[in-house]
């Protein structure tokens, strides 16, 4: 779809989709849940955007390959990815449950 705008004011040449979960960290050493990011209308797609928001005072491990961690989420954290094509995310924390919102465009 030429000319998509993901909701940040940018034009973009191809339809990226959006994504969005509710999620909740799997126990630490566990990756838990792989979340594809997936569009209800297009299905599966490579981000251009990813937004994660800690909703818990507790560190989240996140991984965009489920072996690997690519980043700590602090405590209450909100981080914003422009630009980072990813087709998936995982979670974890040392205590497990920790609730975390997950977008992407």
């Amino acid at each position: 779809m030429s000319g998509y705008d993901p909701g940040l004011g940018a034009s973009v040449g191809l339809f990226s989709g959006r994504f969005f979960v509710s999620a909740s960290t799997a126990n630490d050493p566990l990756w838990g849940t792989e979340h594809v990011f997936t569009d209800s209308i297009h299905g599966d797609f490579v981000s251009w955007g990813i937004r994660l928001i800690n909703d818990t005072a507790n560190d989240v491990e996140y991984s965009f390959d489920g072996t690997n961690v690519h980043g700590v989420l602090l405590g209450s954290e909100d981080l914003m990815f422009e630009g980072r094509r990813e087709a998936k995310i995982f979670l974890r924390s040392a205590a497990g449950g920790d609730a975390v919102r997950v977008s992407a465009w």
